[in-house]
């Protein structure tokens, strides 16, 4: 009986005892909370980086506006200028399309920057982006 007793007053106090509560609880919730933030990191990763190639395409069809169509080496020297804005370590995998499109008095330059490479930091959010893609389209100054 006295055993039982003292079980007894054991479960009781284990039952009422919380000091692991809060680590089994930051267990549970860590992995998701961790999953967020990283996921936020990535968006924020995508955001940049489409910013910087959406620039880096304008900058590359303003030139060609400004360019003479006719002139020699004008469309490496576009393709060269927009890979020079891009400030990431994978410019150089990138395609960069350049083409005119349009019978004067609209002729327009279109600068695209294809397939470039993203890696996500979380295995699961935004596993469908591993290429962007971004163009600008200019409408030539000298027609």
């Amino acid at each position: 009986m006295i055993g039982s007793l003292k079980h007894a007053t054991l479960w009781k106090r284990f039952r009422r005892d919380s000091t692991g509560a809060a680590l089994v609880e930051f267990a549970i919730i860590a992995p998701l909370l961790f999953l967020l933030i990283f996921g936020i990191i990535d968006f924020g990763r995508v955001f940049f980086l489409i910013n910087n190639l959406t620039n880096a395409a304008r900058e590359g069809a303003r030139l060609g506006a400004v360019l003479r169509e006719g002139q020699t080496s004008v469309l490496s020297q576009i393709q060269t200028a927009t890979r020079s804005r891009i400030n990431d370590n994978y410019r150089d995998s990138a395609t960069y399309n350049v083409s005119y499109q349009g019978a004067a008095p609209q002729r327009t330059v279109r600068v695209e920057v294809a397939n470039y490479k993203f890696t996500p930091v979380t295995f699961l959010a935004l596993r469908s982006i591993r290429q962007l893609s971004v163009r600008a389209e200019f409408r030539l100054e000298f027609q």
